[in-house]
């Protein structure tokens, strides 16, 4: 029988030993493996940053089973590759913008597009000027008819965690074809995303079209993964439900 497993991405960024941190706690509380992947340009080179992860977790989860992976290639190919089977796939988010953010592109961004089960992006950082959030606990993003599985993920996420759930409607993943329609889905984008900095973390589903260069996510999850001010779980999308979820926040 195959070990549950939790998998995180590791480089030699602040965001990664942040997403290390988080996926630790994570597959401890579910009595998980925790798998930790680093992609290099040769085996040989893996060595430091993946010990010193490996490490780091070992002296601050003495019971947590933990192990390292190296892989050749792609970050974003490998962790999509690992964690196909795994509970949960966590990644860092490094908050590259402007220019080089899109010549480079975004690994959480790339991993979102193409796994197939949850993914916790780990992100965030306070409003300006607010020294603490008011209120915390889990924030759904969804519309009230299409997104039971992101609805069920983010119920059992808040009882885990013993907070409240608050659910924001986002509207239909399809990109609205008039000027109001238009309007109405930015002033929800900007009202989910201004949540998010009230929140310990958003739970959104992962809706994919086709694109020139592979599956792209949904405005929402978009804007969520470059803006948000909490970390982001997103849950892949399987089917339609065809009932409402709750009412909009």
């Amino acid at each position: 029988m195959t070990p549950r497993r939790v998998v995180v991405g590791v480089d030699d960024s602040v965001a990664s030993v942040r997403a290390l941190d988080m996926a630790a706690r994570e597959a401890e509380h579910c009595g998980a493996l925790l798998e930790i992947v680093h992609a290099v340009p040769a085996l040989d080179r893996a060595g430091p940053i993946l010990e010193s992860a490996v490490s780091r977790v070992m002296e601050r989860h003495p019971e947590l089973p933990v192990t390292g992976t190296p892989v050749v290639g792609d970050p974003a190919r490998a962790l999509v590759r690992r964690g196909r089977n795994a509970v949960l796939t966590v990644v860092g988010h490094r908050g590259l913008g402007g220019a080089a953010g899109l010549l480079l592109g975004s690994v959480s961004l790339r991993v979102a597009a193409g796994t197939r089960g949850p993914l916790l992006v780990v992100r965030g950082s306070r409003l300006p000027g607010e020294r603490r959030p008011e209120r915390r606990g889990v924030l759904l993003g969804a519309d009230e008819a299409t997104d039971a599985e992101a609805a069920v993920y983010a119920f059992r996420e808040a009882e885990r965690r013993g907070t409240a759930l608050r659910i924001r409607q986002t509207g239909p993943p399809a990109p609205a074809r008039s000027r109001a329609g238009r309007r109405r889905a930015h002033d929800r984008r900007r009202g989910l995303l201004w949540d998010t900095g009230r929140a310990d973390v958003v739970v959104v589903p992962a809706h994919r079209r086709p694109g020139p260069f592979g599956p792209r996510l949904s405005p929402v999850a978009q804007a969520l993964l470059r803006r948000s001010h909490c970390p982001v779980i997103l849950v892949p999308v399987t089917a339609p439900a065809h009932r409402s979820i709750g009412t909009a926040a």
